[in-house]
């Protein structure tokens, strides 16, 4: 066990807002795109996030399986959402094409702002975009909706954990 947890940034919508408007150059940062902003606009795991479809929503709700919690889902759906679901990604993309080309777009579209974190028991200083993961983009969204005054428990359902202890 750490005896100092590493530290993790979140995007604020600002930050979500800009990857949004960003036009992807080729089919690996579109796809990238899509599932990145599907994991900012619902909390979804990846593994959640490229099975997402437009069938899985039904009178402005999304609803899906949580795959690693078997935890149905239901939300509101985000007014940005649906044009990701449109377009099935076209080919699974790995962790390291994932967080490699979610980088590239986040400092293409400006996210470079300094940044100091604590990760893997050092102090790290880096733009950014650096910081940025695919994972990032469900901490984005729980972040945006705490500091949206969400309650814990309604987050924790929402991103599909088993209970809001996680």
């Amino acid at each position: 066990i750490k005896s100092v947890p590493s530290q993790h940034i979140a995007l604020t919508m600002d930050e979500i807002r800009l990857i949004d408007e960003y036009e992807p150059k080729n089919d690996t940062e579109r796809d990238v795109r899509n599932i990145f902003m599907r994991g900012c606009l619902t909390g979804a795991r990846y593994s959640d996030a490229i099975r997402m479809t437009t069938d899985n929503i039904r009178d402005g709700v999304l609803t899906y399986i949580s795959k690693k919690t078997n935890t149905e889902v239901c939300q509101p759906v985000h007014a940005m959402l649906t044009k990701y679901l449109v377009n099935k990604p076209t080919k699974i993309r790995c962790a390291v094409v994932m967080n490699r080309t979610i980088k590239d777009i986040c400092r293409k579209v400006g996210i470079t702002e300094p940044v100091k974190l604590f990760v893997n028991g050092k102090m790290k200083s880096a733009p950014k975009y650096e910081f940025v993961t695919e994972h990032t983009s469900r901490r984005s969204y729980c972040t945006v909706l705490a500091l949206n005054n969400v309650p814990t428990e309604t987050i924790a359902k929402l991103a599909g954990h088993s209970n809001s202890n996680i």
